[in-house]
């Protein structure tokens, strides 16, 4: 233990000063280049009390298995996970199922509403043959009338062709020549100065009425209710219709004006087409 010493001691050269100055060469009798108070307060300070380092088995942290209420925790977790995806999917699948039926379910009333704007399909429609062609009958201002078979959708001007073409005296400014050739129909070739405004009959015979088979076709801007309802497919509500777009709108411009009345699509106006006239 450290014990008190007076500065006359200190100034006494002991062991280790002299051995310090025998290795640099200095003699003992040499002032005292390092008191031995200044080597007794290092030998001190290299000695205090200094913190040790905790035990390693205090600083090591151990690895201890899960308990079995964590492993059940967990697998609850992700049994709920699993249940809840599951829910929402099945509840998305019904959701799709019902807004895909009720969308069923309005174009169903709206062709139920409007039958003429239902789309023909292959298996209903009277235009074509079964081995896809249709069969016409020219006549009129052609070389050799008669009945010709055409490819499935051929055109007016395909069955004039296949008669040998119009003669001289032959008004086909009065004829659709781009019009669809239907299966059945008869297709009329007036002459210069004839008494008719355009083709008679462009669309099957079933359903026509015998003046659009004569060769009349109807005005659009004169005819009356019952004029009109004479073309087929065309009852009372679609010819008041026809008739109320006529005067609100100041007359037909041409035939396509048709299919901005209420009731009249497409397939309708297709069909219309050949049978009317402005």
């Amino acid at each position: 233990m450290y014990e008190p010493h007076s500065p006359e001691t200190d100034a006494e050269p002991d062991a280790v000063t002299r051995l310090l100055a025998k290795r640099r060469g200095r003699d003992t009798t040499e002032p005292d280049q390092f008191p031995r108070s200044a080597i007794n307060y290092a030998y001190e300070f290299d000695h205090e009390d200094r913190p040790q380092p905790e035990p390693l088995k205090h600083s090591v942290v151990r690895w201890q298995p899960p308990s079995l209420k964590s492993i059940a925790g967990l697998f609850i977790l992700f049994a709920t996970v699993i249940a809840l995806s599951f829910l929402l999917s099945h509840q998305g699948s019904q959701d799709a199922t019902v807004v895909a039926t009720a969308e069923d379910a309005k174009t169903s009333n709206e062709a139920s509403e409007n039958p003429a704007q239902i789309p023909t399909t292959s298996a209903t429609a009277s235009q074509v043959t079964s081995n896809g062609t249709v069969v016409v009958h020219v006549v009129g201002q052609v070389h050799q009338p008669g009945v010709f078979q055409l490819p499935q959708g051929s055109r007016v001007n395909d069955a004039v062709e296949k008669a040998g073409g119009v003669t001289a005296e032959a008004d086909t400014s009065k004829v659709n020549l781009a019009a669809s050739a239907t299966d059945g129909a008869q297709i009329y070739i007036p002459a210069v100065g004839e008494q008719v405004v355009g083709l008679p009959v462009a669309a099957s015979t079933a359903g026509v009425n015998p003046s659009a088979s004569s060769g009349t076709v109807i005005n659009l801007n004169t005819a009356t209710s019952e004029q009109l309802q004479e073309l087929p497919k065309v009852g009372p509500a679609t010819a008041e219709k026809i008739i109320s777009w006529r005067e609100t709108n100041g007359g037909f411009s041409s035939v396509a004006d048709l299919d901005n009345v209420p009731g009249i699509g497409p397939a309708m106006l297709e069909m219309l087409t050949p049978l009317v006239t402005v």
